[in-house]
């Protein structure tokens, strides 16, 4: 088996999908593979369908005891040389240069006015990186260590999902008044 439901209150002797992508010099799909192959063992902190699509968009709902991921290291021992740097090309993840949110100073604007809590957490920083911060989306890539079609991807969701939240807000108001009107 290769997850496992989160039944442990204190997770933070875990590591994150950010942690494990870094150590092992891995991106999200390969990580992904991983996962569901049963090559390294996770944990779900969230129930939803297991299937190559649904864990890659909830791949932040995974958490990674570090003794399984030290034992996955010592079975492909070409990740850990690679992550630790022998000459070969770094990924994005693993080069240097600030990572998430590190080192971005003020925001250019604030979004408090979103409900951003419907959005995943990948859509969340995508969307804030672009939109407060200003970053493009090799940047934002970089970053976050995906590929610049994935940033894209998550910000499509993320301006979709906010786009029909906004739409329905406005069809409650208007629903509202009409009733209104009508007595």
């Amino acid at each position: 088996m290769a997850a496992t439901e989160s039944t442990t209150s204190d997770t933070n002797e875990w590591l994150t999908v950010t942690q494990v992508m870094e150590k092992l010099g891995v991106n999200r799909p390969t990580l992904t593979g991983y996962i569901l192959t049963g090559k390294l063992l996770a944990t779900q902190t969230k129930e939803f369908p297991w299937n190559f699509p649904d864990v890659f968009n909830n791949l932040d709902y995974f958490i990674f005891h570090p003794w399984d991921v030290e034992e996955f290291q010592n079975e492909h021992p070409e990740l850990r040389t690679r992550s630790e740097g022998n000459g070969e090309k770094p990924s994005e993840k693993s080069s240097k240069g600030p990572k998430g949110f590190e080192g971005l100073g003020n925001k250019n604007i604030d979004l408090s006015m979103y409900d951003l809590a419907i959005l995943t957490a990948m859509q969340t920083d995508c969307f804030s990186l672009k939109n407060e911060y200003g970053l493009k989306p090799k940047e934002i890539a970089v970053r976050l260590g995906i590929t610049r079609q994935m940033v894209k991807k998550h910000l499509d969701a993320a301006e979709r999902k906010l786009a029909q939240t906004k739409l329905g807000e406005l069809r409650r108001r208007q629903a509202e008044k009409n009733k209104q009107h009508r007595y």
